[in-house]
């Protein structure tokens, strides 16, 4: 084992660290079957068996020389530019929590570089790049974003590409705390401490960790997959230097994502389609280097802070409306997993939006399964359509009250068992149409629509309706088909519009109440 080792992956693959060889001649020759014919004649079983002993003795020396050499740093900056205050205080924090400063690139663990806009103009920074970029790896490689250096300026820069390409700490990271800019450094320098093998594949302890708690909660093994198997498939993970770039788990009701993913980041590509999730934890916006994410399908009812700054990008815009009301279709995009378009007119089978003066005025998905609202549904203040027909709501966020220029609501064909007291604040609703839900009763807020003209409660649980319901002066159209009422509120006479009311197969009713024979005097054509 230490032929091969020193052989092939000290010489040949070029790892300096014996004891990280020593690791993976382990894994490598462990996982040969007939490793006897595949290595050197001269190792011998009886080499080998001292080999694992020697290895597991060096391995232990090495770690306890490791515990008593304190980690040690080099930082390149932008002599000219960099506040020495700043630099003085970052230093003595670091080394107050154990870390300490040296001179020289070759003499440090960790290359700390300190990103400003003059830093690509100063030569001997240029150099220090170079000589980083060159001779470390970038998992010990910690680029530092200042206030003004974005992603688009560093793109343009001549070794831009390789750094966005380094997990790092960006501005919205830190924002000029030093203390907590520390913290991340430090954070970053603990990732690269070790590894643990999960399916087969040696990854650092952390994200060997949030593998296991996804596997738990999943039910089912995360396996390694190579990059083009991971596009086909709706569970595994892909990794590279030891780092989770990519993962898969899709329909496999994942209740919640642990906090530990924020450990993950490399984390490039993830796929959480078709799951349970109703929230993201805040860890998330660790996730710098996120670029493609698949959430539809959750019943997300938030995203967390992250998607504002750091995550921004990942949220589509909508530029035909004001940037509040663009977050919220962005967001409705992700849960559905494709684009909504501009259309003219909302209709039955409608997947689309209207818009008018900056704010969305429609919006209709037919038939495209989300299993909830978000929260921030409600800042659209400006709605006067909405038909969500043929999904799985069971319930509507609190902030749907906020929408009190709605005029036209669809819930068709949903799985909703109750509303919000804050439905009572939709006054301008004219058409209201919640057949085929789960309902038992309705809030006794419902009662201040008073300018609703037509509402259909066809096949839903109504065992009764509020005291409030006469309030509806305006109604003119009621059907209340495949119900289970057994009374009327003594206020239902004072439906004093209501041209149509539909009760056949509604009601067990032992008489006729008394109301109905008022607004059959009225005119009201009572089908029963």
């Amino acid at each position: 084992m230490y032929a091969v080792a020193i052989s092939y992956f000290m010489e040949k693959k070029q790892i300096k660290d014996p004891v990280e060889a020593l690791y993976k001649a382990q894994i490598y020759v462990s996982e040969l079957p007939y490793w006897k014919d595949k290595v050197k004649p001269h190792i011998t079983l009886e080499k080998m068996n001292a080999a694992r002993v020697l290895l597991a003795k060096t391995t232990q020396e090495s770690t306890t020389i490791a515990e008593e050499q304190p980690p040690t740093f080099f930082i390149s900056y932008d002599r000219a530019s960099t506040a020495q205050t700043f630099l003085k205080t970052l230093i003595t924090d670091l080394e107050a929590n154990g870390y300490q400063k040296r001179e020289q690139i070759d003499q440090a663990q960790y290359e700390i570089l300190l990103l400003s806009k003059n830093y690509f103009d100063n030569q001997q920074c240029k150099e220090e790049l170079d000589t980083i970029l060159t001779t470390k790896k970038t998992n010990y490689v910690f680029p530092v974003w200042e206030k003004e250096v974005d992603k688009a300026f560093l793109q343009q820069q001549e070794q831009g590409e390789k750094i966005l390409g380094i997990v790092g700490v960006g501005w919205n990271d830190w924002q000029g705390t030093i203390s907590t800019l520390t913290k991340k450094v430090m954070q970053l320098a603990q990732a690269t401490q070790g590894l643990k093998t999960y399916d087969q594949v040696p990854l650092i302890v952390a994200e060997t960790q949030f593998l296991k708690e996804v596997e738990k909660l999943a039910e089912i093994p995360i396996p390694a997959l190579g990059e083009n198997e991971l596009q086909s498939a709706t569970v595994g993970f892909h990794a590279e230097n030891n780092r989770i770039i990519s993962l898969v788990i899709v329909g496999r009701n994942l209740p919640r994502l642990p906090t530990s993913i924020g450990q993950c980041l490399t984390l490039s590509a993830l796929n959480l389609s078709n799951n349970y999730l109703e929230e993201l934890p805040d860890t998330f916006g660790q996730l710098q280097n996120l670029d493609q994410l698949t959430l539809q399908r959750n019943p997300l009812k938030a995203l967390p802070p992250s998607f504002k700054t750091v995550h921004k990008h990942l949220i589509p815009r909508y530029p035909e409306v004001l940037e509040a009301e663009s977050l919220v279709l962005g967001l409705l995009e992700l849960l559905l997993g494709k684009k909504i378009p501009k259309v003219n007119t909302i209709k039955y089978n409608t997947l689309g939006f209207t818009a008018r003066d900056g704010h969305v005025t429609g919006l209709g998905f037919f038939e495209q399964v989300l299993t909830s609202l978000p929260e921030s549904i409600g800042d659209l203040t400006k709605l006067e359509t909405l038909w969500l027909e043929e999904h799985k709501f069971s319930s509507l966020p609190e902030s749907f009250g906020n929408l009190v220029n709605l005029q036209s609501l669809n819930l068709e064909r949903n799985q909703l068992t109750s509303l919000p007291e804050s439905f009572g604040n939709l006054r301008s609703l004219q058409t209201l149409n919640l057949e085929w839900n789960r309902f038992t009763s309705l809030p006794e807020s419902f009662g201040n629509l008073t300018n609703l003209e037509e509402l259909n409660l066809d096949m839903n649980r109504l065992t009764s309706l509020p005291a409030s319901f006469g309030n509806l002066m305006n109604l003119k159209k009621l059907t209340l088909f495949g119900n289970e009422l057994t009374s009327l509120p003594a206020s239902f006479g004072n439906l004093i519009s209501l041209k149509k009311l539909s009760l056949f197969g509604a009601h067990r009713f032992e008489t006729p109440p008394e109301c109905l024979e008022k607004l059959h005097q009225r005119g009201c054509d009572i089908s029963d």
